[in-house]
């Protein structure tokens, strides 16, 4: 069984709604704007246009990381940063399962621009 991902709410979310006007009614409209035109990127927790998020599957996370893992030196029970953060209790044994579960490795996860770039260069050994 695949686990449940995790969401939690951003410190720029957070700090947006401390910025709001101070009338409820106000507040919850200008978060109702700022929800439908931006969307958080998973990777680091940036608010961004939802134009300009990308989708970006495990496959590619977990063959990408494991180049840099190689490049870098990383340990190899090490599960990759972006996956830990959407499944934050996942364990190392599980993640070995789910890297040969052909459905989970196509599952996508969105992330914006700069994240994405980051994730997928490939490390030139």
């Amino acid at each position: 069984m695949v686990p449940e991902p995790v969401l939690t709410i951003p410190k720029k979310r957070r700090q947006f709604m401390k910025e709001a006007p101070d009338s409820n009614a106000a507040k919850k409209i200008m978060l109702e704007e700022f929800t439908r035109n931006n969307a958080m990127c998973i990777n680091c927790g940036e608010f961004v246009p939802m134009e300009i998020l990308h989708d970006l599957s495990y496959y590619s996370v977990v063959t990408n990381f494991k180049l840099r893992r190689a490049a870098e030196g990383i340990r190899k029970d090490t599960i990759p940063p972006i996956i830990k953060k959407v499944y934050p209790d996942l364990e190392f044994e599980k993640y070995k399962t789910l890297k040969s579960d052909l459905n989970w490795l196509h599952e996508k996860v969105k992330v914006c621009e700069d994240c994405y770039l980051e994730i997928t260069t490939v490390y030139h050994l």
